[in-house]
């Protein structure tokens, strides 16, 4: 039996598959605009009472773009992403601000002139989905949660919980690493750790395409977990359409538990 064979008959969805029976089937087109950017759901987050990172600053052209470090905090940490990214490419998250030098989570240091480069490129269409031309956009940096901070590195961990006509059918948690460089983003190298939906504990973990051990015995991901696999149910009406609900259930914030995208 062929490999494709046995990975169906273990109930393995391919891509295609996933999107043509099931992401195309089911999801209104005209809804997508409302999830590929986000901005747009940043403020129907915001309309329907789910906590989200802090905006910090936002560059629409390219004049704006050398008002962004007065904007920005002293001191403080922050991720500049674009708005209509994808995978993880384009976010770039800085620990710390000493004046005119930007410290990465990696301890790799950049100057003001590389951010303002970074946003044009933004602007530019370099990471944005049909490379089109794109909106940077600022954002605090949350923190990690005291049960997370052993097992990822230099970021902040997610949960996402994919549901299906009103229910949820999987779930897993992105953990950061230092060849990530802070991102929770697979591509980019972070960890994925499938969730079981009756416990909220990890089950299984992978990097790439290899097996990793994202956690102490296996009950670490349980942190905020279970809210995380219920909550997306409160939330359908207002946002109908999406490819996965994300909550950073690893970030602490005022006592509260930011929504990273849908």
């Amino acid at each position: 039996m062929s490999l494709l064979a046995n990975l169906r008959r273990v109930g393995v969805l391919g891509i295609n598959r996933r999107n043509a029976h099931y992401s195309l089937r089911w999801n209104d087109r005209q809804l997508y605009p409302r999830v590929d950017d986000k901005l747009a759901t940043k403020r129907l987050c915001q309309a329907a009472g789910i906590p989200v990172p802090r905006l910090l600053a936002v560059a629409r052209h390219h004049f704006e773009i050398r008002e962004l470090p007065e904007q920005l905090p002293n001191g403080g940490s922050f991720v500049l992403k674009p708005a209509h990214g994808a995978m993880g490419n384009g976010v770039l998250v800085i620990a710390a601000r000493r004046g005119d030098r930007l410290l990465r989570p990696d301890g790799r240091a950049l100057g003001l002139d590389d951010l303002l480069y970074h946003a044009a490129s933004i602007l530019s269409g370099l990471y944005s989905l049909g490379g089109q031309p794109d909106v940077a956009m600022v954002e605090e940096r949350l923190e990690v949660h005291p049960e997370f901070a052993e097992i990822v590195s230099g970021g902040v961990p997610d949960v996402r919980v994919i549901v299906f006509r009103g229910v949820p059918v999987m779930a897993m948690t992105r953990l950061p690493t230092l060849s990530s460089a802070g991102r929770a983003n697979l591509h980019q190298g972070a960890v994925a750790a499938g969730i079981d939906l009756c416990s909220g504990c990890t089950i299984h973990a992978a990097r790439h395409d290899q097996p990793a051990v994202p956690d102490r015995d296996g009950q670490v991901a349980a942190v905020g977990c279970r809210d995380s696999v219920e909550r997306p149910l409160e939330h359908q009406e207002q946002l109908p359409v999406g490819r996965r609900h994300a909550e950073d259930p690893g970030a602490e914030h005022g006592g509260e538990r930011k929504r990273d995208e849908t």
